[in-house]
C-alpha cells in the first residue's frame, strides 16, 4: 500500500496543474479561429507595457485588420484591455500559470495565433513592423487577404 500513497501525491499534482493549464486556454478558447492575441504580462507601472500601449495606440485600425486582440495580465492578479476584449480578471493567474511565467518574470509578450499556438514571445515589447510582419507571413492571414 506504501507504493499506492507515494504515486498519489504526483498524480494529484500532475491533475491540479494540468487543470489549471487547460483552465487558462479555455479562457483563450473564446478567440481561437476568430483573433490573434497578443498579451503581456507585467508588473504595474511597468515602462514597457506603456511603451507597448504608445506602440499600438496609433494603429488600432491595423490591429482591426489583423484580428488582434490585445491585453495585459498585470501582477498575475488583473486583466487591463488595450485593443478588443479581454478575459475576466479571474483568469489572469490562470495565463500566468499556463504560459509558465514565474511572478517575477518581469515584461513578457506572447503573440498567440488564431489556432491558440505560441507564434512568438519576447521579455520586451513587440514593435509595429515586427509583429505586423509576423502576422502577415502566417499562412491564415495570408488567406484572409
Amino acid at each position: 500500500m506504501q507504493v499506492t500513497r507515494s504515486l498519489a501525491m504526483p498524480v494529484s499534482l500532475v491533475i491540479a496543474m494540468l487543470a489549471t493549464g487547460a483552465a487558462a486556454m479555455e479562457s483563450l478558447d473564446s478567440y481561437r479561429w476568430q483573433n490573434r492575441v497578443l498579451v503581456m504580462f507585467a508588473g504595474s507601472g511597468d515602462p514597457q507595457l506603456q511603451a507597448q500601449r504608445d506602440e499600438l495606440l496609433p494603429v488600432q485600425d491595423q490591429l482591426d485588420e489583423r484580428d488582434l486582440v490585445v491585453f495585459a495580465v498585470i501582477d498575475g492578479r488583473r486583466i487591463e484591455p488595450v485593443h478588443g476584449r479581454a478575459p475576466a480578471d479571474d483568469q489572469a493567474a490562470l495565463l500566468q500559470a499556463a504560459f509558465d511565467l514565474p511572478a517575477d518574470a518581469g515584461f513578457t509578450a506572447l503573440l498567440v495565433g488564431k489556432d491558440g499556438g505560441v507564434k512568438w514571445r519576447a521579455n520586451r515589447p513587440a514593435w509595429q513592423g515586427e509583429l505586423f510582419g509576423l502576422i502577415d507571413a502566417m499562412p491564415m492571414r495570408r488567406k484572409e487577404r
